[in-house]
């Protein structure tokens, strides 16, 4: 990461970055060339994975599985079915809710203010039909905030309903999170005001 100065390695902040993204944008190379899609997403944090920091090494955190849905057919499923149980190697970004425009005193330093998260994983068709139930439990509390109070997820699936979608998820490998905040409000003081 270029910007250390811009890391966050908090896992509570990084969590809360993800709580307020809505839309995963996820790249792969297929049959036809590369591609990304963007698409909703449930998730859970399992055994420890590799949070990459800014000197290259890993430190040890909870690994963060991804569920998603789409069609059972078209462009997605097809590259999802045709890499098996070895898993469509992809990578992502999020970018969380609320990035804004930072103006900037020349058109050139304009920026952004933002909160995001960007890896890289393993995706794979989930065949268990108790799985892509609970994935899309997941899916629907991160979405519609179908969740209790403790967060755990009360929507609940036929299995006829679970099987007329695919679902699907990442296991991800490495990611890395950055938070580049909005600058405190300037007020300039003219020299009519200060009289």
């Amino acid at each position: 990461m270029r910007r250390v100065d811009r890391e966050v390695t908090d896992l509570q902040e990084i969590h809360s970055i993800i709580d307020a993204a809505h839309v995963v944008n996820v790249a792969y190379s297929d049959a036809e060339g590369l591609t990304v899609v963007p698409v909703d997403f449930g998730y859970e944090w399992s055994e420890p994975a590799r949070l990459a920091d800014a000197n290259a090494a890993s430190i040890a955190q909870p690994r963060l599985v991804m569920y998603l849905h789409s069609s059972p057919i078209g462009r997605k499923a097809d590259a999802l079915r045709a890499a098996g149980e070895r898993g469509l190697d992809v990578s992502f970004d999020l970018i969380a809710d609320g990035s804004q425009t930072i103006p900037g005193r020349t058109l050139c330093n304009w920026g952004r203010a933002y909160a995001s998260v960007v890896g890289t994983g393993t995706a794979t068709i989930v065949n268990d039909v108790h799985e892509a139930a609970h994935g899309l439990s997941l899916l629907m509390a991160h979405e519609a905030g179908m969740a209790d109070g403790a967060g755990a997820p009360t929507a609940t699936f036929t299995e006829q309903q679970v099987r007329s979608v695919m679902v699907w998820r990442i296991d991800v490998d490495v990611f890395t999170a950055k938070r580049r905040p909005m600058p405190p409000e300037r007020h300039h003081v003219s020299v009519a005001d200060s009289d």
